[in-house]
């Protein structure tokens, strides 16, 4: 009969040790939290979650209601796997909308890959004339993409509603055509039980303006920065208008762009609105309940 070594069954133990002093350090650090840390992106009971995804100097936000889901931009192309395995993960099996905001490659380039990847109901994407369509592969290859699957495909209407169980997301913009492709933003209102967020992708003055003299609703609880954080997006009647408790600015670590702009910090810290960056916090998740909401983040 074999009996293990003397020095394997110490080795053994220590390794025991070494585990059980770790899962004590997890429970001391983290207590109640631990479960979300371990299935951050699946909120238990009736809810619906936000989630600003971390894509670099980019935008994907994922709207989760059950196994349904709404999907607002996927960042730069190489961003694909990270977006599909975040909405796989996230428990989400088909999407009921896949809004393209605006065909920027920060914004759309991964989104051809998305569709391939994910079952898809619906594309919304702003009204483009001659004169504004790029000439970019990223809008060509999500437009191939679109056709090539049978996708419907929308221009976005403002006033148009999109529903999910517990959520409701209206369309604000674009109002105008403009040569200035982040004015062609789809600007989208989301309200998910009684918390309400403005999600504006890049929309800078001019479009912001624009909304303002419509009479749009602009009020919200969270606000998504417009443009990344940049100072050109600063309409200070605007965000007045918007009047967010919460902001979250979707930008790269360390990005060429200097987003977000020391106005833009400053703004936020003048009116005390709390602040969650993906450059610095990761992945953004805010989770809606019929009595409020709750936000977590994960690097």
């Amino acid at each position: 009969m074999r009996t293990k070594s003397k020095s394997r069954k110490n080795a053994e133990w220590t390794i025991l040790i070494v585990v059980v002093f770790a899962a004590v350090v997890l429970l001391v650090a983290y207590g109640d939290r631990l479960p979300e840390l371990l299935h951050p992106t699946k909120p238990e009971g009736d809810c619906v979650s936000v989630h600003f995804l971390d894509v670099g100097q980019g935008s994907s936000v994922l709207i989760r209601s059950g196994k349904t889901g709404i999907l607002i931009d996927a960042g730069e192309a190489d961003c694909a796997d990270r977006v599909i395995g975040y909405i796989r993960r996230s428990g989400v099996k088909t999407l009921s909308l896949v809004v393209a905001s605006h065909p920027h490659s920060d914004h759309i380039g991964a989104l051809a890959d998305v569709l391939r990847a994910i079952p898809v109901e619906k594309v919304v994407m702003p009204r483009l004339t001659q004169e504004n369509v790029p000439a970019s592969t990223s809008y060509e290859r999500l437009l191939k993409t679109i056709r090539d699957r049978e996708i419907p495909l929308a221009a976005a209407k403002p006033g148009k509603t999109y529903e999910l169980e517990h959520a409701v997301l209206t369309v604000l913009g674009p109002l105008e055509q403009s040569a200035e492709l982040n004015n062609m933003s789809v600007v989208c209102r989301l309200e998910a039980f009684s918390t309400v967020f403005l999600l504006p992708a890049d929309a800078e003055k001019a479009a912001q303006e624009a909304l303002l003299s419509s009479g749009a609703n602009l009020r919200c609880d969270v606000l998504q920065t417009p443009h990344h954080g940049s100072g050109d997006a600063l309409d200070e009647a605007f965000f007045a208008a918007a009047h967010p408790q919460m902001a979250v600015i979707s930008c790269g670590v360390n990005n060429d762009y200097g987003h977000p702009h020391d106005d833009v910090l400053r703004y936020y810290k003048t009116n005390q609105i709390e602040v969650y960056r993906t450059d610095e916090d990761g992945n953004i998740i805010v989770s809606c309940y019929a009595d409020g909401y709750r936000v977590d983040t994960k690097l």
